[in-house]
């Protein structure tokens, strides 16, 4: 009788192991994400050779720093920031995104903006104010301030869509204070970006060889952030400016 329980329960043993292997374990969740988020599909990946650059103001001054992330669905997000956000200082970053199958559709300029502002701190709600002008055309102007070390900061943000080829173009930048930002700080800031590997994208390649073209914001060629001096900012202009209440896009 024992001969036949041991025997009964090594049966027993032996069919669970089988269900065991015949069963499909699923592989981890994917825990990293972009801009820190948990549970969406992004990875930070080591670029040596990034696909943007953004010129230095002087060559006294660090270059501007570039990370890239990859998505699983196929996008990617080119990120080149300078200045650093947590101290008072003027900071600012831009963001070249190409969608993937995990996009379905671009939000509004306030709410992008306002999804890449985690490293500011504590931030107000970014407002549409209308749209300036820069080498790659109208970009939706958006602003909003910052508190960082208990004390507050202007930022403006911007956006621009493209349709042919996909891509997003959004940033921002903050001065160290309460003073107003130039939005011509913006766009000699996108004079200075620069495609230097276009991925086997011609599209891409065109789009930023005729961005070339119009790169006409800046004062002097090794000038980032400097505004063109000849250029007048919408504050100092003698009649009200022409704000439009839509995402710029192509």
């Amino acid at each position: 009788m024992l001969a036949r329980m041991l025997a009964y329960l090594g049966s027993i043993a032996l069919a669970g192991m089988l269900v065991l292997l015949l069963i499909e374990v699923p592989e981890p969740a994917d825990v990293t994400g972009s801009l820190g988020v948990a549970g969406t599909g992004w990875t930070t990946v080591d670029e040596p050779h990034p696909t943007f650059v953004l010129a230095a103001r002087t060559p006294e001054e660090p270059e501007p720093r570039s990370m890239t992330r990859h998505h699983r669905l196929g996008g990617r997000k080119d990120v080149i920031s300078w200045g650093d956000a947590a101290t008072l200082t003027p900071a600012g970053m831009v963001e070249i995104y190409q969608p993937g199958a995990e996009l379905q559709g671009f939000a509004d300029a306030p709410s992008e903006i306002a999804m890449r502002t985690a490293d500011l701190g504590e931030t107000g709600r970014p407002t549409l104010i209308g749209t300036f002008d820069s080498k790659f055309g109208p970009l939706s102007l958006v602003a909003f301030a910052a508190r960082t070390a208990g004390r507050g900061r202007n930022c403006l943000g911007f956006v621009r869509i493209f349709d042919d080829p996909r891509l997003q173009l959004a940033g921002w930048y903050c001065n160290g204070g309460p003073e107003i930002v130039d939005r011509g700080q913006l766009a000699c800031a996108l004079d200075r970006l620069t495609l230097v590997a276009d991925g086997n994208d011609p599209k891409i390649a065109d789009l930023f060889a005729r961005a070339k073209r119009n790169g006409t914001f800046c004062g002097r060629k090794s000038l980032v952030l400097a505004a063109d001096p000849r250029s007048t900012d919408w504050i100092d202009a003698p009649a009200d400016p022409q704000l439009r209440g839509r995402l710029a896009g192509r």
